[in-house]
């Protein structure tokens, strides 16, 4: 990475930095980004193409996550594609399997910091131990204003289900297993 003093600039946004605000690009680039400015950049890139790149070089990108990275706090962590970010380039379902790839393989490596992060907050939140318990008994426990509000923002139509158990089954069925609240307990 380039050596940047206190007052650079992004690139992009022309927002002062100072040295710890700058990005550590995974080229050979001699540029400035902030955070906010790289990432939009990548995602861009990203979605239109289905590789991120460089937004100055255009060299392909590789993102990966770090859960235990700034201690404990996870990171993002780029480096230069090896395969150059040809794969995929010219053939739509190619790129397409790209996308789903990268997105899953994030997601897999993101999934220990939110892990950690659920457990303490149900750690923290004591008061949610019981549902996590049983969520079953939790659910049927609620009042039915309260059900058709889980059920609605659980996207379904609160309107549909007449009776209380229905609604309960409902809700539990939007959410799949019982194995997501398994973590605060």
């Amino acid at each position: 990475m380039a050596e940047f003093d206190d007052g650079s600039e992004c690139a992009i946004c022309m927002e002062p930095l100072d040295a710890r605000d700058v990005v550590a690009l995974p080229c050979a680039c001699a540029v400035a980004y902030c955070f906010r400015c790289w990432d939009r950049a990548l995602a861009s890139s990203f979605n239109a193409r289905g590789q991120a790149s460089c937004p100055t070089c255009r060299v392909a990108v590789d993102v990966d996550f770090d859960a235990d990275a700034r201690g404990g706090e996870g990171a993002l962590v780029f480096s230069v594609a090896a395969d150059g970010g040809a794969a995929g380039a010219e053939d739509p379902d190619a790129a397409q399997h790209r996308v789903e790839s990268v997105v899953n393989r994030l997601a897999g490596q993101a999934a220990p910091l939110m892990t950690r992060r659920l457990r303490r907050y149900g750690e923290d939140h004591g008061e949610l131990r019981p549902a996590a318990a049983d969520v079953g008994a939790y659910l049927k426990g609620l009042g039915v204003k309260r059900l058709k509000a889980l059920a609605a923002a659980s996207g379904l139509d609160p309107g549909a289900y007449l009776e209380k158990a229905e609604l309960v089954a409902a809700v539990r069925a939007a959410h799949g297993t019982d194995g997501a609240a398994a973590a605060f307990a």
